[in-house]
């Protein structure tokens, strides 16, 4: 498996229908992103190989330079919860990817790991499994109907409930509009599409969470001599909403 820490376009994520690495800000106009597998065009920040067993090998270096000018800077609270200054950021890796090994064990390649026999799946590392597999589909974002790419991390589904909440006790109808920031860019939407949306994800997550019962409950049923041959990349909902 390898994975790439790319420097794209912002107005590229529209199009490669990705979210922005989490962690991390724009910069001059660019944004990192991470994916695993094939990768589109763009500035390779770092590229990493895992084989799922043994250490994770820097392909390509991590070029700590552009990493560090799309890291948040430091705040300093007063005990009132204040900011009273900002500091530049710090180097580090903002995300670990669910599963993966940190990235600042990262080896340089010599030739690739050795062959080994994977290790027997375990009942508890298939359920473990699972659970990480959900984070990664629940927090992936998901395209609405017309093309709408939104976010679907824990923060986007707060701030959804909160424009709802405090929309009630502002006294705004569904037909006052409001600024909305999705994945896809800036766009003005009514009250009422700020709850259709908000509807959306909380369904979308919900299936996330109903189908991580479902492996867990068949995982939970299978014998010993199954577990080999358990998938655990089925039956997740799409990301894009019917």
């Amino acid at each position: 498996m390898i994975r790439t820490i790319l420097r794209i376009p912002v107005s590229a994520l529209a199009t490669l229908e990705l979210q922005p690495m989490p962690g991390t800000v724009e910069a001059d106009g660019y944004t990192l992103i991470t994916v695993l597998g094939d990768a589109p065009d763009g500035q390779v920040v770092a590229r990493y190989e895992w084989d799922g067993r043994g250490p994770l090998y820097a392909l390509t270096p991590l070029d700590e330079a552009v990493l560090l000018a799309h890291l948040v800077p430091v705040l300093e609270y007063d005990d009132e919860g204040n900011v009273i200054a900002e500091h530049p950021p710090t180097l580090h890796m903002p995300v670990e990817i669910s599963g993966w090994p940190p990235y600042d064990t990262a080896v340089p390649p010599t030739g690739g790991p050795d062959p080994v026999d994977p290790p027997p799946a375990t009942r508890v590392g298939l359920m473990a499994a699972a659970t990480a597999k959900r984070w990664a589909v629940m927090t992936g974002g998901l395209t609405l109907p017309g093309g709408l790419r939104v976010g679907t991390a824990i923060d986007d589904q707060n701030r959804l409930t909160s424009v709802v909440a405090n929309a009630a006790h502002a006294g705004l109808t569904d037909a006052d509009t409001v600024d909305f920031k999705a994945t896809s860019g800036w766009m003005s939407i009514t009250i009422g599409e700020v709850k259709a949306i908000a509807g959306a994800i909380g369904q979308f997550v919900q299936a996330c969470y109903s189908a991580e019962r479902a492996h867990h409950d068949a995982i939970a049923g299978l014998t010993e001599a199954e577990l080999a041959g358990y998938d655990i990349g089925a039956g997740w909902p799409p990301s894009q909403a019917a």
